[in-house]
């Protein structure tokens, strides 16, 4: 072996790998857990960034269709004039649409819903179709031409329209059948399958109905003063002109005008970034399952060099250099990381073709189906890292030890630390920081994640620390099964921390995303419920208040309460407009959005008073404002300043005469900016209200009672637009959960293989305890003793971290009172114990199995 040493470079490296494949016959079966510990991390990082890349590319190539044009103008206080509808047929196509929140009723049995109104006029789709189903199932995609004519009147006059199938559910509808909303009756003559911009659209507290604008005009419902957002959609003449200066062109032949205002690329940036942030996130848990995999390969590769030991010590013996031994098992591993790499990467390719075919029309956002390199080798090299990250201190550990050693069985443990592995794992560390500044350009988010997950691993590895420590120092039991028990906890084949570390990571972030959503849903099942009002009332009319006064006055309600609300833009902070405002910059809502706003004598129940005072009940004077302490802070204003709001096509400049703070978890009715008296009354705004029922029975007779008398009223049920969040925030959930139990996989590949790797070890034990007579039930005791321990630990140390956490996230970002969910983070320490039991019988079971000096005699 030394004649063939002193050869090329290239030689050497062949006979290290000729070494490492013979040496590997046989023996990958026991190193199954280091090639399916990195497989299951690789391909959850390869996963979800195939995924998140399929949706980006399919939100980049269908922008146009997702905003149905290449600009969007939004209006919410009235339509567009006609100077600006001349602007903005001047760049190209324009579409107009009206969407409204309403109320639908079906004659033929009086039930109503609140739906979400759109009428699209004849140009509309600009891009894209409109895929309709009809009775039989079959389905069309209708360009403008053929959709207007779907929707035109029929042979008795009625204008046509297409809906959600959840509303024809919910109403008990059919096709064919009478939908009536406001003062117009539509016929339902398909199914919407897909709406082209439904992506752009937002949140909707309804099932949709779109039919044509004309029709939608009929219903009285759009009338000036109502909740209305009026857009216009361009496709631009020029495909090469830039959008943004196109809509720069328009504000300033309109200065006057408030709109809101977005391109193709930012509609589908809004939808982007969100997805890059989830994307951000589960990457990251992807991470921590591949950290906790990381644990397993160590734990793996460490139990194979331990069985190398008279290999190794045999190559030294004749002669074989320390760095050709090195080579040899990082050729080894390499190989190995190179397998568990592919499997992951197959994985990870594959998933968008899988959710494909499982989701179809279900998925959120358009996908453009493909193989992406770009996540796949960044997977890879997430797993590269963290493979040497893990493997270089066992591996190094073979170099130092002199044969002579080795053949003595002092074994790998006993070797000196090699003084590069802190450093390889230093830089390791840096390199994953890296790897996750190419996830996303918010890199302080990326340190915040990283940090967070690494700080998870840290602290679980020192608890893990502490837990042996605390063990070493306990005095042994008298028992003689128990102090068995200690010892396989304590002793050299311990594997108590790489357990309690890797299946703690994962039980942590599941306990934390339990925690966290059992709050919500407490907030929104019980909290909101007993205190926000159960019906929304919306574009009371101004000159029907008295009357809708008087009927929920007398109605079996409590709590009855309503307000003036107008639609404002920001058009100036502090004098400066509001487009050079210094509070304004990052804000695009805050420059071109529109709020609600009220005016009232008395503040409102509940808020608090940061800074100035409330004006008289009879105040009449210049107008004052009082603004919510959040908008002040990001505005940079306080009591003094002035702020100047676009209302009904007028500026209104008011000095702000007090700053409060709004207790928003009670889900009332409230407004980040409240005029004194005297300022709005002559605008004729239209009205809102909230009313609490106390049972269910009282709630549903209001609703008829108001519906009836006011059917121009648009009525919003607290309890299903708490079921449509609770639906939005479930499927982010089940992402976060999905991902949260590959950690613990990995959590369980850990312990399988620690498990395996001291098999021989405890079965050895156990054979003695049998040869000098004990019975079975005491190797069960001790065996059952020291897997308890092993997944109590990781358990109770989870619950107290996922506690943290999860109190840390409701009660700082979220703002929500905090109630502990001791039932769902009590069903983690039964899990752990659980998983670490039944994995702890497999290996019992074998154990009991054997006969005392077969073991007892081999070498």
């Amino acid at each position: 072996m030394t004649a063939t040493s002193p050869g090329s470079s290239f030689s050497a490296v062949r006979l290290a790998a000729t070494l490492a494949r013979r040496d590997l016959r046989g023996g990958l079966s026991r190193l199954g857990v280091f090639v399916a510990a990195l497989a299951l991390g690789v391909g959850a990082i390869a996963a979800v960034g195939s995924l998140s890349a399929t949706f980006l590319e399919g939100l980049a190539k269908e922008s146009r269709r997702i905003l149905g044009g290449d600009v969007e103008i939004t209006i919410t206080h009235g339509a567009a004039p006609p100077a600006l509808l001349e602007t903005l047929s001047s760049m190209g196509r324009v579409s107009a649409i009206a969407d409204a929140q309403v109320m639908a009723e079906a004659p033929s049995t009086g039930a109503r819903t609140v739906v979400q109104l759109k009428g699209a006029d004849s140009a509309y789709p600009l891009i894209g179709r409109v895929t309709v189903e009809a009775a039989d199932a079959s389905r069309r995609a209708l360009d403008a031409a053929a959709f207007q004519d779907a929707l035109g009147a029929g042979a008795d006059g009625r204008p046509g329209a297409v809906v959600d199938a959840a509303l024809l559910a919910r109403l008990d509808l059919a096709i064919g059948d009478v939908l009536a909303i406001g003062g117009l009756s539509l016929e339902v003559r398909g199914v919407l399958a897909e709406e082209p911009d439904r992506a752009a659209a937002g949140f909707m507290l309804g099932p949709r109905v779109l039919t044509s604008l004309q029709a939608a005009q009929g219903t009285g419902l759009l009338s000036a003063g109502s909740l209305v957002d009026r857009s216009y959609r361009v496709a631009l003449s020029d495909a090469a002109a830039d959008p943004q200066a196109a809509l720069g062109a328009a504000r300033a032949a309109h200065p006057d005008l408030v709109w809101r205002q977005r391109t193709a690329s930012e509609a589908s940036d809004t939808l982007g970034d969100f997805l890059e942030r989830l994307t951000l996130f589960l990457t990251v848990a992807g991470l921590a399952s591949l950290l906790v995999g990381g644990v397993g390969a160590a734990d793996a590769m460490r139990a194979h060099m331990r069985r190398k030991t008279t290999t190794i010590a045999v190559f030294k013996a004749l002669g074989a250099p320390a760095h050709l031994v090195q080579s040899t098992y990082l050729l080894q591993c390499g190989a190995l990381a190179v397998l568990a790499a592919g499997a992951g990467v197959a994985l990870g390719a594959a998933a968008p073709f899988f959710a494909a075919w499982a989701f179809g029309d279900r998925l959120p956002f358009p996908a453009a189906l493909g193989v992406y390199p770009g996540p796949l080798l960044r997977a890879v090299g997430f797993g590269a890292v963290v493979a040497i990250a893990f493997t270089a201190r066992p591996l190094a550990a073979a170099r130092r030890i002199p044969a002579a050693r080795l053949l003595r069985a002092f074994g790998l443990r006993d070797a000196r630390p090699e003084r590069t592995a802190p450093i390889v794992t230093a830089l390791c560390a840096a390199a994953l920081l890296l790897l996750s500044f190419t996830l996303t350009d918010d890199y302080v988010l990326v340190v915040v994640f990283f940090a967070a997950a690494v700080g998870a691993a840290v602290a679980l590895a020192a608890a893990s620390a502490g837990l042996v420590w605390l063990l070493r120092r306990l005095r042994p039991p008298r028992d003689a099964a128990l102090r068995l028990a200690h010892a396989n906890l304590v002793g050299p084949n311990s594997h108590a921390r790489s357990v309690t570390m890797s299946l703690g990571l994962g039980l942590t972030l599941l306990g934390a995303v339990s925690a966290i959503d059992a709050n919500i849903s407490r907030q929104v099942s019980e909290v909101f419920p007993s205190t926000a009002p159960s019906l929304w009332f919306a574009d009371i009319p101004p000159d029907a208040v008295d009357r809708f006064d008087a009927l929920l006055g007398e109605g079996p309600g409590s709590d009855y309460e309503r307000w003036p609300m107008l639609r404002a833009g920001v058009a100036a902070l502090g004098g400066v407009p509001v487009s050079e405002a210094p509070g304004a910059q990052g804000s695009a809502w805050v420059r071109e959005g529109d709020w609600g706003v009220t005016y009232s004598a008395a503040p409102f129940e509940g808020d608090t008073l940061i800074s100035g005072a409330w004006w008289p009940a009879d105040y009449a004077g210049p107008p004052l404002l009082s603004l919510e302490a959040d908008q002040a802070e990001r505005f940079e204003l306080g009591v003094g300043d002035t702020m100047t709001l676009t209302i009904s096509g007028r500026d209104v400049t008011a000095e702000i005469a007090n700053v409060r703070e709004i207790d928003w978890s009670g889900g009332g009715l409230n407004f980040v900016a409240v005029f004194a008296p005297g300022a709005l009354e002559a605008a004729g705004p239209s009205h809102v209200g909230g009313v609490r029922a106390a049972t269910i029975a009282e709630e549903e007779a209001i609703f008829r009672s108001v519906t009836a008398a006011f059917p121009g009223v648009t009525i919003i049920r607290t309890r299903e637009a708490l079921t449509a969040v609770t639906d939005v925030l479930a499927n982010v959930g089940l992402a976060v959960r999905a991902m949260s139990a590959v950690v613990v996989a990995s959590g369980a590949l850990v312990l399988i293989g620690a498990v395996g790797a001291t098999l021989q070890a405890r079965l050895r034990a156990s054979m003695v305890m049998k040869a000098v007579g004990a019975r079975r039930s005491h190797i069960v005791k001790a065996l059952a003793a020291e897997y308890l321990v092993l997944g109590l630990a990781p358990a109770l140390l989870a619950f107290v971290f996922a506690l943290a956490a999860a109190y840390g996230v409701v009660a700082g970002p979220m703002d929500m009172d905090w109630q502990a969910p001791m039932g769902a983070l009590g069903g983690l320490i039964l899990a752990g114990a659980a998983l670490t039991l039944g994995v702890g019988l497999g290996a019992m079971s074998r154990i009991l199995a054997a006969a005392p000096w077969p073991v007892l005699r081999s070498p």
